[in-house]
């Protein structure tokens, strides 16, 4: 475990030092796609994560993720924008939002607990997610949607050709800038900025991910704009896309001491920058009914590799299942076929071997897959929960950085315990949402 730590601690010090080489090669790293580096999803920066954990100059995979990423950008070609003429708002939210999320002449935005019926004196740009408009739209929404699905060849060629003659044949320049990610933010910035000259914005709220449109828009505005971004989920285990970078938040708000610890001592944040809040997704209710579930995790390379270790998992457990596993897609997963075959692949595997949990457990039990932070919380509600890495690097957690956390494998598992009686996430009440913050 300890060397799982002592990596983490190199990567975060190697995404800090290539940050600055970058910044002194002239490369903004507030828009380019390697700089977003998460230790989650298929994404460029991820891929300098592999790069620099497996010590390989090229890798197959890689290639494959960022070649796809520079095809998306035929994808971009026809974003368009819906009540974008609205003046005299003081405060913009940016967020995403889905057909669900308008009822009753009301957009609902879950990532922040907040919505536009509340917040009338504040706007809403809210990147939208679905083909279908909403059928009323709140006169504060801002929508930013695809007018159609379905890519342009020739919006690629000719982002391919100014980029060229934009950044003067410089290589590195066109490589950093040259993806979808990139492409977005710069969509994203162009209206936005519109906005903010129409209207006499003084802050700017967003949940906070470290996306490159996120840090492009903050680093572009002007200065006197108060810019504040919530963490709406729990510290990955390896947080590198949240070490501070051009274009980060001026406030930065997380749900606990511990994870502000971790912002304060590994990835570059003051003191003065950082807000402990409660949750705004979390809540202290817990659902008993995920008992006994297996959830997998939103990217899915090798199938058979997680069947594989999970039937390692059964094999090495005396306790497997309570009655029947429950496998529990990645909600943004539904329609994926690669999980709906690891699905069935799995039900089959507990069917087989008629898994159960032998004895009896005083606590609810769960087992993830893969890169996840949901592992926390259920921890902090008092589950056992059991974790089988993809890769154990970028999916463990480890208390070489999380102090609070005592880390055990076994097999090809790990089992995470308390240090001490404090929680990693500061759950919020019912009532608790984003007006308890006061920052509108």
């Amino acid at each position: 475990m300890d060397n799982i730590g002592a990596k983490q601690k190199y990567l975060i010090q190697k995404v800090k030092k290539y940050f600055n080489r970058l910044s002194n090669l002239d490369i903004d790293i507030s828009k380019s796609s390697f700089c977003y580096i998460p230790s989650f999803g298929l994404n460029p920066g991820n891929t300098k994560l592999i790069k620099w954990i497996d010590n390989k100059l090229l890798n197959l995979e890689n290639i494959k993720i960022i070649f796809f990423h520079i095809l998306a950008i035929s994808s971009y070609y026809n974003y368009k924008i819906y009540n974008g003429n609205q003046k005299n708002y003081k405060s913009l939210f940016i967020s995403w939002g889905k057909k669900k999320d308008f009822k009753n002449n009301n957009f609902s935005d879950k990532l922040l607990n907040a919505n536009s019926e509340s917040h009338k004196k504040s706007l809403f740009f809210v990147i939208y997610l679905d083909e279908v408009k909403p059928s009323i739209i709140p006169k504060n929404v801002i929508l930013f949607y695809k007018k159609k699905r379905g890519r342009s060849i020739f919006f690629l060629l000719k982002i391919l050709t100014q980029s060229l003659f934009i950044y003067q044949f410089n290589l590195r320049k066109f490589i950093h800038y040259v993806s979808s990610q990139t492409i977005f933010a710069e969509k994203i910035y162009d209206k936005i900025d519109s906005v903010v000259k129409k209207n006499n914005i003084q802050k700017i709220i967003m949940p906070y991910e470290g996306q490159p449109f996120q840090n492009f828009v903050m680093s572009k505005l002007d200065k006197k704009i108060k810019t504040h971004g919530i963490v709406h989920s729990i510290l990955p285990a390896l947080p590198t896309n949240l070490v501070k970078r051009k274009g980060s938040p001026q406030k930065i708000y997380v749900s606990s001491q511990e994870q502000k610890k971790v912002l304060i001592k590994f990835l570059g944040w003051n003191k003065s920058e950082i807000v402990v809040i409660d949750s705004l997704r979390f809540k202290k209710k817990i659902d008993k009914g995920i008992s006994g579930s297996i959830f997998l995790p939103i990217n899915i390379k090798n199938v058979n590799k997680i069947i594989n270790d999970f039937d390692i998992f059964s094999k090495s457990q005396n306790l497997i299942l309570i009655s029947k596993l429950k496998v529990r897609n990645h909600p943004a997963m539904n329609n994926s076929p690669i999980h709906k075959n690891l699905i069935k692949e799995i039900n089959n595997l507990i069917t087989k071997k008629n898994l159960k949990f032998k004895g009896k457990f005083k606590k609810n039990i769960c087992i993830f897959i893969g890169p996840t932070s949901a592992v926390i919380e259920l921890l902090d509600k008092k589950f056992k929960v059991f974790h089988i890495p993809i890769n154990p690097i970028l999916d463990i957690y480890n208390n070489n950085i999380f102090s609070s956390l005592e880390t055990k494998k076994k097999y090809n598992s790990y089992i995470y315990k308390r240090t001490n009686k404090k929680n990693m996430i500061q759950f919020g009440s019912d009532n608790y949402n984003f007006k308890s913050l006061q920052i509108v």
